[in-house]
């Protein structure tokens, strides 16, 4: 039994190499290497095509501010042929009423003093004019008085274009007389009120016209016109209330008009209704007249010809959509009836933009077709416009001179500017050249600027590498050099 015991002692080390003050290490260092970087983008291009038997146009046929026919009543309220209307006067003619007649009583004890014209005026469709008393009496003193009434006696001048009720009271006055024998004579006893005639006649007082505006034509601009016979349009103002307008002729002449209404679009016609009418008759006309869409021709548009011959198509609604960029649509209409009503020829066109040509490119064009009875159908065909591009990958070269050895080479490439991943190709031998493919980048005639890094690698380890920028412009070679 017992404790171990250790002994604790140090010696030198065992040392078989010499000790030195200074190392050996590996640098790193950069050597610059300039080499050309060629950028190919091949291009082959061919003109636009189009099915049979549609026809490229660069004219489409617009309806002016989109509008569309339509047909609305216009009723001409005609001056009664009873009305005698001149600048100074507004009369109904004998006959108007019932003509009253009586004996003079010459000779008897009942004498014939006159008639009273008991007359009240009431305007159906406005305001009587100021100073215009609704209420007022004259006498005739002939025995027969004719059934006329003078409406403006009082007032002194014509009465406005509008429809009136008359209501008259014609009383017949008399002097009653005795015969006085001393004197072999008659004598008067006094005048009374011995008959009494009422009617009530309503009538056309001058012409008037009046008519809703159309659906597109409501808040528009509108101008009105008239002419007789084959003579020159003359415009004339007219009043409004809401959509309706009336235009007053206070005293026509007797004859055929005709009548045209415009509306506008900016300063363009872009509806026009005209018709004919009679002044002075015993009733009123209602005028059914088409307000024609005016259609004009524009230029530098998108257009196909020879889309259809059919004659029942009311609209063809156009949506362009560009293939290969959803993002782009265009819609255009085309109203073949109106081209038609307008005097044009329709030949078939559909408008597939108006104002601009369409970019150039390939389009997926959808139509949507509205006959006139109210059916649909839809159709589908391919346009194109301007020259057609095909384009094929781009290739990176560079000299595989550039590659040291035992080294792996990556091509790595993103958008210029992007902060997103790098797309990486593995490049292969070409002849004397390294050649990397990166499918086909960009879209018709836009430039497109992208960054790449080429790096050779041991391991993970980079020991060549360089940076730089290239444009794939889709018009043949660009070329950049960097150091490699």
């Amino acid at each position: 039994t017992g404790s171990a015991i250790t002994n604790t002692f140090t010696r030198p080390p065992n040392q078989p190499y010499t000790y030195g003050s200074t190392a050996t290490i590996a640098e790193q260092y950069t050597k610059p290497d300039s080499r050309e970087l060629t950028v190919t983008s091949a291009i082959n291009s061919r003109p636009a095509h189009l099915e049979e038997p549609l026809t490229f146009s660069s004219m489409a046929l617009q309806n002016i501010g989109n509008a569309q026919t339509q047909s609305k009543a216009v009723t001409i309220y005609r001056e009664h042929t009873n009305v005698d209307s001149t600048i100074t006067s507004t009369k109904l003619k004998p006959g108007t009423f019932t003509s009253r007649s009586t004996s003079s009583g010459s000779g008897s004890s009942s004498v014939f003093s006159y008639w009273k014209v008991n007359v009240t005026v009431t305007r159906n469709d406005g305001s009587l004019p100021s100073g215009y008393g609704s209420t007022f009496a004259y006498n005739v003193s002939s025995t027969t008085w004719d059934g006329s009434v003078d409406l403006t006696k009082i007032y002194g001048d014509n009465l406005p274009a509008g429809n009136y009720t008359v209501k008259v009271i014609t009383e017949e006055y008399r002097m009653a007389r005795y015969w006085n024998g001393r004197d072999n004579a008659w004598e008067p006893v006094g005048i009374s009120k011995t008959n009494s005639y009422t009617e009530t006649r309503s009538r056309n007082v001058g012409t008037r016209i009046k008519w809703y505006d159309p659906t597109d034509g409501q808040n528009k601009t509108t101008k009105f016109y008239y002419k007789s016979g084959s003579g020159p349009w003359a415009g004339r103002s007219f009043s409004t209330s809401g959509h309706w307008n009336t235009v007053s002729f206070h005293n026509p002449a007797s004859g055929t008009y005709s009548f045209r209404i415009d509306y506008l679009y900016g300063s363009e016609v872009m509806l026009r209704g005209e018709n004919t009418y009679t002044t002075i008759a015993n009733s009123n006309q209602s005028k059914s007249t088409p307000f024609k869409a005016q259609v004009k021709r524009v230029y530098g548009s998108s257009a196909v010809n020879n889309y259809s011959t059919a004659t029942n198509i009311e609209s063809i609604k156009a949506v362009s959509t560009k293939v290969g960029d959803p993002e782009k649509i265009y819609e255009a209409m085309t109203y073949p009836q109106d081209i038609v009503a307008d005097g044009k020829s329709w030949s078939g066109k559909v408008n597939l933009r108006i104002g601009s040509p369409l970019p150039r490119g390939k389009y997926d064009v959808a139509l949507l077709i509205t006959k006139v009875d109210g059916t649909t159908s839809s159709d589908t065909f391919v346009y194109e416009s301007g020259t057609q591009y095909f384009y094929d990958p781009t290739v990176v070269s560079w000299p595989l001179s550039t590659q040291p050895e035992g080294a792996a080479v990556v091509f790595r490439y993103r958008t210029l500017g992007s902060t997103g991943s790098w797309a990486e190709v593995s490049p292969v031998e070409s002849g004397s050249n390294h050649e990397a493919n990166l499918g086909v980048l960009g879209d018709d005639s836009k430039v497109f600027d992208y960054e790449y890094v080429i790096e050779y690698k041991n391991g993970n380890n980079v020991v060549k590498s360089t940076s730089g920028t290239f444009s794939v412009a889709k018009d043949g070679t660009t070329t950049d050099s960097s150091p490699i």
